[in-house]
């Protein structure tokens, strides 16, 4: 920088100028901010500027500035690359969107990560295996978004005909109040396919904990159809990525677009008896009509398969997509031993015109399908008096 001041002072006394006339001038460069340079190689990290009237140097400090992805506004190229290190800076503080107006519009871009994978378990029950699902989830509180990364479908066993060559296509739903709707690009069926998509929201973390993503695989021939379906809950979703092996089940068969019950039991011996607590509901469909809907739920116990007492809950309305009861139940196991007893939670919803079905049901004891059901039970007979409380996936 000197240097560069004493040419300047030279060339204006070389040139005969006024004291007033042009000078270089120092800048400051915060540290954090990163370095540019031109296609020639050449840094642009200095600027010339008139000096003051009382020649003193005047520093130019550049704002801190932070690199962030921007969702593209358009879909017509599936093959962009981003790099995180140099797309979009903007000023520290500015969003993707304004969730608060509800700003979701979702447009996809085919990125490829190097991140490591992790595998978990499906979330997923079916009856009937179609393939598995490969999604990566990850949240990043500073520019709090939500990256939802579709990799491939693997060992894919539709009911299609292959000679007929059909398209597939991925259509992912986040079951917010206002629901987030997004696709992948059509692709040719295969037993494996990869898409390598992914989707990026902007949307605050506690909103999104109590939503769900259900995920269906349409075929695309003489018509679209939806093939398969699978539905992973949020509640879960963490800053670090994690990935998650969904298995495909036909439509119908995945949770009621991801319904949740928390549900808390306590095995009291010196009663003989169980205490259940059904504590709230999530992803509860709402309607958009004027026909409010009303959610209860029923526990009933089962002893050798007979059914020995039920009890429900009261009938409320579902704000954004919840409830909470906090019911408590005591049933009376008398003669009947724990670990030969069943709890069967069934969810209802019913309309003002008094019209009830069952959305779904959740089942509790040592001999059920579901793995987290088994060591909730198994935990509160080994553990008197504890009360133990999970999540469960209305199916």
């Amino acid at each position: 920088m000197e240097c560069l001041k004493n040419c300047c002072k030279r060339l204006i006394k070389k040139r005969g100028a006024e004291p007033d006339e042009t000078d270089g001038i120092a800048i400051q460069i915060n540290p954090g901010v990163r370095k540019s340079s031109t296609l020639d190689g050449s840094h642009t990290d200095y600027f010339l500027s008139k000096l003051p009237q009382d020649g003193k140097e005047v520093p130019f400090i550049l704002p801190n500035t932070k690199a962030s992805y921007v969702q593209p506004r358009t879909s017509d190229s599936q093959d962009l690359r981003y790099q995180m290190s140099g797309v979009g800076e903007r000023p520290e503080g500015s969003k993707l969107h304004n969730s608060n107006k509800k700003n979701y519009d979702s447009l996809s871009s085919t990125i490829s990560t190097s991140s490591s994978f992790q595998s978990t378990e499906s979330s997923c029950e079916s009856g009937e295996d179609l393939g598995s699902l490969c999604v990566q989830l990850s949240y990043q509180e500073e520019q709090e978004q939500v990256w939802i990364t579709l990799v491939q479908c693997s060992q894919l066993n539709l009911p299609v005909n292959a000679s007929q060559k059909p398209k597939i296509q991925i259509k992912g739903v986040i079951t917010l109040k206002k629901a987030i709707n997004f696709k992948t690009s059509i692709k040719e069926y295969s037993q494996d396919v990869h898409f390598m998509e992914s989707f990026v929201f902007a949307l605050n973390l506690p909103t999104l904990r109590h939503s769900a993503l259900a995920l269906k695989l349409q075929t695309h021939g003489t018509r679209k159809r939806t093939a398969a379906e699978c539905v992973l809950s949020l509640r879960g979703i963490q800053t670090r990525e994690t990935e998650h092996w969904l298995r495909l089940g036909p439509p119908g068969t995945a949770a009621r677009r991801g319904c949740e019950l928390h549900l808390a039991t306590c095995f009291q011996p010196a009663y003989r008896r169980i205490q259940v607590r059904a504590l709230a509901a999530q992803n509860l469909q709402t309607s958009s009509l004027s026909l409010a809907q009303e959610y209860a739920v029923t526990v009933e116990l089962h002893g050798d398969g007979i059914p020995v007492k039920r009890e429900k809950t009261l009938a409320l309305k579902a704000v954004e997509g919840q409830c909470q009861w906090k019911a408590i139940f005591y049933l009376e196991l008398g003669a009947l031993q724990p670990s030969s007893c069943q709890l069967t939670i069934q969810l209802f919803v019913r309309n003002s015109l008094k019209k009830k079905r069952c959305v779904g049901q959740v089942q509790l004891g040592l001999t059920v399908p579901n793995l987290e059901a088994v060591e909730q039970w198994k935990d509160s007979i080994d553990h008197p008096e504890k009360v133990v409380a999970a999540w469960h996936a209305v199916t």
